[in-house]
Order: structure tokens, then C-alpha cells, then sequence
């Protein structure tokens, strides 16, 4: 497969441990989006690609589409992990996941 006519959006990308997983394996990673704006200097340290601070659920087609190099698949990456569970930092009990929400893809 050749992927340099691939391009990710990494959904929820966080500092970019699996955008630059991604990228390591050829990927074109154009952009990773995350509400974590403390996030951006180190995703953009270790990424070829833009940190866009934003509420995904805030997103719309059009929007996402511009991250998008003319004339390349798309690609989608939509992988989260709550680390309150991790974390050190907090104290408060893991909170339950909400109702998962699915999204249309715009290209249809």
C-alpha cells in the first residue's frame, strides 16, 4: 500500500504518542486535534504535524476536510484513553464512560 497518498487526522491525539506511531510507519499525519491545549508543545515537538486546539464534538465537515492535502485519502483516527485512571495528578475516582458517539463520515 502506498501510503504517501494517505493522509491522518488523529482525533483526540493528546501529546501524539500514536500520531507518531503513525508517522514512524509512513503515515502523512496532516494534523491532531485535542481540547489539552498543555498538549501542543510537545505533539508538535515530536510530530511533523499541526496540534489544533478544539472540542471535536465542535468540528464540523467542512472544517475537518481543510486538514486534508488535495487529492489524498482520508483518514480518520479516533483513539482516546482516559488517563484519570493513570494519572498521578488526580485524585478523583475514574468517571464512567458517557454514551459513545458515532460520527458520519462528511465524504459520503
Amino acid at each position: 500500500m502506498a501510503l504517501h497518498n494517505y493522509s491522518v487526522v488523529d482525533l483526540f491525539c493528546g501529546v501524539g504518542g500514536l500520531t507518531h506511531g503513525l508517522v514512524r510507519e509512513g503515515f502523512n499525519v496532516s494534523a491532531g486535534i485535542d481540547l489539552d491545549s498543555t498538549c501542543k508543545g510537545v505533539y508538535e515537538k515530536n510530530n511533523p504535524a499541526l496540534f489544533i486546539t478544539k472540542d471535536v464534538g465542535e468540528l464540523t465537515g467542512r472544517e475537518l476536510k481543510r486538514y486534508y492535502p488535495k487529492g489524498h485519502r482520508k483518514i480518520l483516527v479516533i483513539a482516546f484513553v482516559s488517563h484519570s485512571q493513570y494519572s498521578s495528578r488526580t485524585k478523583q475516582e475514574p468517571q464512567p464512560m458517557g454514551t459513545p458517539r458515532v460520527f458520519r463520515s462528511p465524504y459520503q
